[in-house]
């Protein structure tokens, strides 16, 4: 080999020379990158191809809290965690490992920090050669980036909610005036989809007119500056007012690049400014013109600061001469003393003043008589600055009262005098009076009533009463209340009542008038089953009639029938023909008793009233049936001291006639046949008890066997309960029913069984001739009218007597006149004054009661007469009578003795 040329050594001389400065820059350059990883906040680390930590900076070990020596040689598994370095960094590091840079963000949970985020660059580290030898891994803790992140979407969400719900109209415009953003009520209010809003401007969307006005207001805040103005707008041909605030949103290049407005329709409270303007203008000239006197006055001083001009009006002022002088000075001597003493300290403390009367003097002297109504204005600290009050002209209402308490005692006599039963309650409902009428109707004394309290009585809570008095106190109106109840005193009745609010001394009150109007509505109901009645009759009539024109007839064709084969059996050897012929005489018989029994269903006839006793009635029907009842045990139990029935024997008899009958016919194929009869007083009733145990009656046929015509004899007998030959009417029960409930009041209950027999209970009403100890007691809580001179008319003279011994003994000691027909009671009415009359329908003879009420009423329009009739079709003629006749009444016989006197005490007061 040559040597080298000086030449080519210096070349190699500067190359080496060359080569040392670099390598020193790199050195120095190598130093400040180590200062540089040593220093930085950033987590820097270098792992080699299984994962063990060749390298890590003082920012990862500290951000770690671990020393060099728990980290440099260690596996990233050991410190990071096996589960963690597995799912959630291992697969990055394979990627890097393969010659893949990459980033990506990940966490960390730590006892202390908790959940820790971090971006993470990694990057394979390459030798000279090209071959992965390990991993650089840069990170970073952006967990503040990531909560601020979290934080702004949350606002924008919030942001974005509040302006989607808002009511208010809010919007973005972009630098060329475009809708960027419309929330939910703009595009309500434009009545567009936003799709027809966003990217389209004003002008595309307004009218030129509306559209100028909001370029006007765009170019102020384009220009910089926040718009807040109301001004008027037309959208969809509606006029609006619209406060709008716009303010620039963002700045580029010193530029507004955005606006944002918020915009709320003020269209009511302009609408309302105007109208309060308006209103104002209204109440000052009706402050000034009221008909009430106003004022203000200075609550220290008490110098009236303001009055209206009605207050100077009526004291004969100008405002001028009553603004500026002491409020007392208005004011009698007396009311100026009171006022200063009691009233204006009263509104210091309170701050309010109602209903206190005082009297104001007019200029020339004279007295208005007012009342003072006031309320405090206070300042901020809760003091009063002055009085705002109203001075009422009283003076016509005190004349009133004073002519009122006049006639207060006036008005006292006539509630008290009443027929009509009067109630007065204070506001809390305890009664505070009451007539002599409402205790008549409740069964109670005035005492007893003025202790009840309307909020306490059961029987105004369950009848309805209680909520119409409180509807009555709440809305200040009468009202009507018709029904039923039943007083705390035990007595029910039907009221027709009216419900009045009046005020006493400034608080509600209540005044209740109640008619009792059972009667009426017995008499309704009464109409109702008399109509009823008339109905059914009319059913029947052509029953009652052909019974009527036939029976004579029929009957004879029957007698002549039965004479003929009972003298032909008389002559007759034929054994066969003389059965025959014993038949024909035994329908003949058969046909007798339908004929009779049709006859006095049809008849309509009065009971003729007499008193007697119920056992030998029975003990009459049992005799009658003697033959029948061979073979058949009766059992007779009549209790000592049955009380006599005044009732009509012949019916009574007849109802007896076809019970029995009934029961041994339903004891005809019983092998020991058994009746039972008892008799009985009770609760002011006798009753007939009749038992068999014959067949009884079906269930499905008990509702039937009072229908005219029904009959479970002969022909209907499907269960073969009779014998053959009995054979059945149908009207017996009919009979029954008529005679007991319809002509007598009485009541009838039937138990029956098939196969066990029958009981019929029959009750009766007991009248005495004279009134019981606790009839008198009764009668002694009404006021009685005594010693009145009563015509009396009837024919029955058992009733007559009756009725006589009730009036003429005590408590009632009345002058009575008996007459027994028509024509001596209009003799006896001609002749004698009376004042009142008690007077039977049905009397013998061609005058009856109609006609000798026609002739009272012409000669007497007022004195009161009682109708008398046990007669349904009367009643309806009755009513009639009584809507043009206010002093007639009527009762239905048989008469209770108590209904009796009662009933003519009632009648003897209204002439009183």
């Amino acid at each position: 080999m040559s040597k080298p040329t000086y030449e080519e050594l210096e070349q190699r001389i500067r190359i080496l020379e060359q080569t040392e400065i670099r390598l020193k820059k790199s050195e120095i350059a190598m130093q400040q990158y180590k200062r540089a990883v040593e220093i930085s906040l950033d987590l820097m680390v270098e792992l080699d191809r299984n994962y063990i930590y060749k390298f890590a900076n003082k920012g990862y070990l500290k951000y770690h809290q671990l020393d060099e020596e728990q980290v440099i040689g260690h596996s990233f598994e050991e410190v990071a965690g096996k589960d963690h370095f597995r799912d959630n960094i291992k697969p990055y590091f394979d990627r890097c490992l393969d010659g893949e840079t990459i980033q990506y963000e990940t966490f960390y949970t730590y006892r202390e920090k908790g959940k820790c985020y971090m971006e993470v660059w990694n990057y394979p580290r390459i030798n000279q050669e090209g071959q992965v030898q390990g991993i650089v891994a840069l990170a970073r803790d952006i967990s503040d980036r990531k909560l601020a992140d979290e934080k702004l979407s949350e606002s924008e969400n919030k942001f974005r909610s509040i302006t989607e719900n808002a009511v208010d109209f809010i919007f973005i415009k972009d630098k060329g005036r475009r809708y960027t953003f419309v929330n939910q009520a703009m595009t309500n209010l434009l009545g567009l989809p936003k799709e027809e809003i966003l990217g389209k401007s004003p002008e595309e969307i307004f009218d030129v007119k509306q559209a100028s006005i909001v370029k006007e207001v765009d170019d102020l805040t384009f220009s910089g500056k926040t718009v807040n103005e109301t001004r008027s707008l037309t959208i969809n041909d509606k006029p609006f007012f619209f406060n709008t605030i716009q303010t620039p949103l963002s700045m580029k290049d010193g530029e507004v690049s955005s606006i944002m407005g918020i915009v709320r329709d003020v269209t009511d409270r302009k609408l309302a400014e105007a109208a309060l303007r308006e209103s104002e203008e209204k109440y000052r000239d009706l402050y000034d013109n009221a008909s009430d006197m106003f004022v203000s006055v200075q609550a220290q001083t008490a110098i009236i600061i303001d009055s209206n001009q009605t207050l100077a009006k009526e004291l004969g002022y100008t405002k001028e001469e009553i603004i500026g002088r002491p409020v007392f000075d208005l004011y009698t001597p007396d009311s100026a003393k009171y006022a200063k003493s009691n009233v204006f300290p009263l509104f210091m403390k309170n701050g309010i003043i109602q209903g206190e009367e005082l009297q104001l003097q007019r200029k020339d002297g004279s007295k208005i008589d007012v009342n003072l109504n006031t309320s405090a204005v206070y300042d901020e600290e809760g003091n009063i600055l002055y009085s705002r009050s109203v001075w009422r002209d009283i003076t016509e209402r005190k004349r009133v009262e004073e002519a009122l308490k006049e006639s207060l005692e006036l008005s006292n006599k006539v509630i008290s005098e009443s027929p009509i039963g009067i109630l007065l309650y204070d506001e809390l409902g305890q009664c505070i009076e009451a007539n002599e009428s409402i205790g008549k109707i409740i069964g109670a004394t005035k005492e007893e009533v003025l202790k009840q309290n309307y909020n306490e009585l059961e029987s105004w809570k369950k009848s309805g009463m209680l909520y119409t008095a409180k509807k009555v106190i709440n809305e200040g109106r009468p009202k009507r209340f018709e029904g039923q109840t039943t007083s705390t005193f035990g007595v029910s009745f039907n009221i027709d009542s009216y419900f009045v609010p009046f005020l006493k001394e400034g608080k509600a009150h209540l005044m209740v008038m109640v008619i009792d109007i059972t009667d009426r509505l017995q008499a309704e109901e009464d109409k109702i089953k008399a109509l009823e009645f008339v109905a059914e009759q009319s059913r029947h009539a052509l029953i009652g009639q052909v019974a009527g024109k036939m029976a004579h007839d029929f009957n004879n064709v029957l007698m002549g029938i039965m004479g003929n084969a009972q003298l032909a059996t008389m002559d007759c050897d034929n054994e066969e023909l003389k059965v025959m012929l014993e038949n024909i005489n035994e329908f003949a018989l058969r046909g007798r008793d339908i004929t009779n029994n049709l006859i006095s269903y049809s008849k309509d006839q009065e009971p003729k009233q007499t008193y007697f006793r119920i056992e030998d009635k029975i003990e009459l029907v049992l005799k009658m049936f003697e033959k029948d009842l061979s073979g058949i045990k009766v059992s007779r139990n009549y209790k000592p001291g049955i009380s006599e029935l005044l009732a009509d024997p012949g019916m009574i008899q007849d109802s007896l006639v076809n019970i029995i009958q009934n029961s041994i016919h339903a004891m005809s194929k019983v092998e020991n046949p058994t009746l039972i009869l008892k008799a009985y007083s009770k609760n002011n009733k006798v009753y007939i008890e009749v038992e068999d145990n014959g067949c009884g009656i079906p269930k499905e046929h008990l509702d039937s066997i009072y229908t005219p015509s029904f009959t479970l004899k002969g022909s209907h007998d499907e269960t073969g309960s009779y014998k053959s030959e009995i054979k059945g009417t149908g009207y017996g029960m009919s009979n029954v029913k008529k005679y007991i409930v319809e002509k007598h009041k009485g009541n009838i209950s039937l138990e029956s069984e098939v196969g066990q027999g029958t009981k019929i209970i029959v009750a009766l009403r007991i009248i005495k001739d004279r009134l019981s100890s606790a009839e008198k007691k009764e009668i002694v809580k009404s006021q009685i009218h005594d010693q009145r001179k009563i015509l009396l008319v009837e024919d029955e003279p058992a009733i007559a007597d009756v009725q006589y011994q009730l009036l003429t003994k005590e408590p009632f000691k009345h002058i009575v006149s008996i007459a027994a027909n028509g024509q001596t009671a209009i003799d006896t009415f001609d002749r004698n004054q009376f004042d009142l009359v008690s007077l039977d329908y049905m009397l013998p003879g061609n005058i009856n009661g109609l006609d000798v009420y026609h002739h009272i009423r012409e000669n007497d329009q007022d004195i009161p007469v009682l109708f008398i009739s046990g007669n349904i079709e009367f009643i309806e003629s009755m009513n009639q009578l009584k809507e043009k006749d206010l002093h007639l009444e009527y009762l239905s016989k048989p008469i209770d003795n108590l209904d009796y006197v009662n009933k003519i005490n009632e009648l003897a007061g209204s002439t009183a």
